[in-house]
């Protein structure tokens, strides 16, 4: 029962741990790749703008940077692909009707899963171990606030990986093996760019990613450990690190998690789940409601 109940905490801690993982800087090459991987490449499909190695997505960041140093904003740039292609080209769905819908039902699910959970497991909350509890709050946390970290996931470029010409790099293989369901599949793939890579730190989160979406925060935080040695104080890597300690040992996690609070800029945007959390986890009288 405990098992069930960590392995569900820590598939949904690590729904967080994406959040941070990809997000870019103000740089403008930076804010081209960011405005790019919201675009689909016509030529791939599977890919984004900011991924593929076509020609047509190459041509779109080149015209991407040219609106952006004429000083259009996201916004606009998406706007004009928009009027060329139509909505199919934006990999992020327009909020309104249907495509509002389709995009929430994923969250919706998470947050409905959540409440089962709890109601399966309060009944003994009161004599059940801290940890549990702590995981109970996780999954509430974290199924209302997964909305907003699915979007980043989809929005956010990873930094390339070598790739033959006119082929999908690793990352981007492995990204559309784990959005359709291949766990199996994109830890292979993850791997193996790791083995070609070794000190690509995306390639290492998106494998430790994986890794605990598949329940195997173990294995997950062994990807981390050669990136923690060289970066002890990089605000993502300590939160993916501590997302599956979490799932191994509550307490542990904790720690490494108020290690990526005192690591993380104010503007984080994972800094206020995480607070929660760990306050519900000092909290004995909301464990025992």
């Amino acid at each position: 029962m405990k098992t069930a109940v960590r392995g569900a905490a820590s598939a949904l801690l690590a729904l967080l741990a994406g959040l941070a993982i990809w997000h870019s800087a103000a740089e403008p090459e930076e804010g081209v790749l960011e405005i790019a991987a919201t675009l689909r490449c016509p030529d791939c499909q599977a890919a984004s703008a900011a991924e593929s190695r076509s020609e047509m997505a190459g041509a779109m960041r080149t015209e991407i940077a040219r609106r952006f140093a004429q000083g259009q904003d996201a916004e606009e740039i998406r706007e004009y692909f928009r009027g060329r292609y139509g909505d199919w080209i934006l990999l992020t769905p327009r909020a309104s009707g249907i495509a509002l819908l389709v995009w929430l039902a994923p969250v919706l699910a998470l947050l409905v899963a959540g409440l089962i959970v709890v109601r399966v497991y309060r009944p003994r909350a009161v004599a059940s171990a801290p940890a549990r509890g702590a995981g109970l709050t996780v999954l509430v946390v974290l199924a209302v606030a997964g909305g907003g970290f699915t979007v980043m996931l989809t929005r956010t470029p990873a930094p390339p990986m070598p790739a033959s010409a006119g082929a999908v790099d690793p990352l981007t293989r492995g990204r559309a093996l784990q959005e359709r369901g291949d766990l199996h599949g994109a830890i292979e793939v993850f791997r193996q760019a790791v083995q070609d890579r070794p000190g690509h730190r995306t390639a290492r989160c998106l494998l430790a990613f994986a890794l605990l979406k598949a329940g195997l925060p173990a294995e997950a935080v062994a990807a981390l450990r050669p990136l923690i040695r060289r970066s002890p104080d990089d605000p993502d890597v300590l939160l993916v690190l501590g997302s599956a300690r979490y799932a191994l040992d509550p307490e542990h996690g904790r720690r490494t998690l108020r290690r990526f609070l005192a690591a993380a800029p104010p503007g984080h945007p994972a800094r206020a789940q995480v607070g929660q959390l760990l306050e519900q986890g000092h909290n004995p009288k909301g464990r025992s409601r």
